[in-house]
């Protein structure tokens, strides 16, 4: 789950990666074997004050600012649902790559939530018409939809969604920094 604690810990982390010269990529993947990142904590929701909007949105906003100033490549190793901000997360890196079986989508709505942040990612990925029938049908889309809507690049089998990208990506010789910061 994603809550204020783990926000803080990512944009910690990429502060300190930044400063590691040697580090040719980055990638970020789910901790176990069912999710990349299942969203939201909706308990840290349950007591919320609308005078917490700014900081909570602002926590968040640390967080896309982070990975998307990096100046190496980023990338989401999928290894399962990435759902509500894990999807957004998701969408903020530069290459995705996932499973057929990995699923995807804002599912906020499902909860009685409305998606504040996550449809300007989406879209920017996805597109308008695909981001609005995520955002309120609450459905999640398999890693083959994914690939097919383009918002991510091989599927691959389960197990080789950790190793491809880092043999793919890491042995790179060259210093792509200044390229990869053009880009973003």
């Amino acid at each position: 789950m994603l809550g204020l604690v783990k926000c803080e810990q990512i944009c910690k982390i990429f502060s300190e990666l930044k400063k590691k010269k040697h580090i040719k990529a980055i990638i970020i993947t789910g901790s176990g074997k069912k999710a990349f990142c299942s969203g939201q904590d909706l308990n840290e929701i349950k007591n919320f004050k609308s005078k917490n909007v700014n900081q909570w949105i602002n926590e968040f906003k640390q967080v896309y600012i982070a990975i998307r100033s990096a100046e190496i490549p980023v990338i989401a190793a999928i290894n399962g649902v990435a759902a509500g901000s894990g999807f957004q997360l998701a969408l903020l890196t530069d290459i995705r790559v996932s499973h057929a079986k990995a699923r995807f989508g804002q599912v906020e709505i499902n909860s009685g939530v409305v998606s504040i942040i996550g449809p300007w990612i989406i879209e920017k990925v996805l597109g308008m018409s695909k981001t609005i029938e995520l955002c309120l049908t609450g459905q999640l889309i398999d890693g083959k939809e994914a690939k097919k809507n383009g918002s991510h690049l091989p599927i691959t089998k389960i197990i080789d969604v950790y190793y491809e990208e880092i043999q793919k990506r890491g042995d790179n010789r060259f210093d792509t920094s200044s390229l990869i910061s053009l880009l973003k």
